[in-house]
């Protein structure tokens, strides 16, 4: 007993040398229209705002294996994701966004590896220039983006260094009706290995369909986000991905409410059992 224990202590210090790892697959496209998690080519007004809020609960975000066993490193997590963006021209939007987990569980045995349960994550500076897009039109767009190592360590919603990354948007519009997206990209940080699996350089890739209802004030949407870590698409566990559903209602034309849910399409390191999340957008 006391040697297993030895080992699973061993086995915790060496997946936990980074310690900061980013589980978090949900994060927010801010200042978008249509999507939830997949940007598209369309851009905010010059001179306008647009504040998103997001909450999410999930269960089961993060696994790793240690000694041998897999565990589930956070379960129950209660996120929200704050966000503003800004039209510097009809072209060009700049925005922020930054997570803070309001509680979240784990179940590690006690004394093992200490998970904080709150906590603020990394402050995430972006920019989305589009060359062309519109209605009944393909869309082109790139999506720069640096999350900062501002947050608090030991959350799993945070890498500990800079990370820097491209998107490029590809879209198309059908009369403002119905929108289909497709993003990928590149981001770079400092190396983490999670058990077996080492995080560096990872392909980012999203894919997303909205459709407007009748009633011309409520999209049905459904979106894919995931990553690939340590490889090109190599193993499951080193691929992530996870599938949403959400509804958006729109109040007027400054306020949008969606409410949506979400379950892992395969079994990667932190795409999760099951998540339900719900936001407010809102335009001044």
């Amino acid at each position: 007993m006391v040697k297993k224990g030895i080992l699973v202590c061993f086995a915790v210090v060496m997946v936990s040398s980074g310690y900061a790892y980013d589980f978090n697959l949900f994060k927010p496209a801010i200042g978008e229209q249509t999507f939830v998690v997949n940007h598209s080519s369309a851009t905010l007004k010059a001179k306008t705002y647009q504040f998103d809020a997001f909450y999410s609960f999930t269960d089961e975000v993060s696994k790793a294996k240690i000694a041998g066993k897999t565990y589930s490193l956070v379960e129950d997590q209660h996120l929200l994701t704050l966000g503003l963006a800004y039209g510097i021209t009809d072209n060009f939007t700049l925005g922020a966004s930054v997570p803070y987990v309001i509680n979240q569980d784990t179940k590690l045995p006690s004394g093992i590896l200490k998970v904080k349960d709150t906590g603020i994550g990394n402050l995430t500076i972006f920019g989305k220039y589009k060359f062309f897009g519109g209605k009944d039109q393909m869309g082109l767009a790139i999506v720069p983006f640096i999350g900062l190592d501002t947050g608090d360590e030991k959350n799993f919603v945070n890498a500990d260094s800079t990370v820097l990354g491209l998107n490029l948007v590809v879209d198309r519009n059908w009369c403002n009706h119905t929108f289909l997206t497709f993003n990928v990209g590149l981001s770079h940080q400092d190396t983490e290995r999670i058990g077996q699996i080492k995080v560096s350089n990872a392909i980012l890739f999203g894919l997303g369909f909205t459709q407007l209802l009748p009633n011309e004030k409520t999209y049905a949407t459904i979106e894919i986000t995931g990553r690939s870590d340590d490889g090109f698409f190599e193993g499951g566990k080193r691929v992530p991905i996870e599938a949403l559903g959400s509804i958006s209602h729109k109040f007027n034309e400054k306020m949008k409410w969606t409410i949506g849910i979400g379950a892992s399409v395969n079994d990667g390191y932190c795409s999760p059992n099951f998540r339900a999340f719900t936001g407010l957008r809102y335009g001044f």
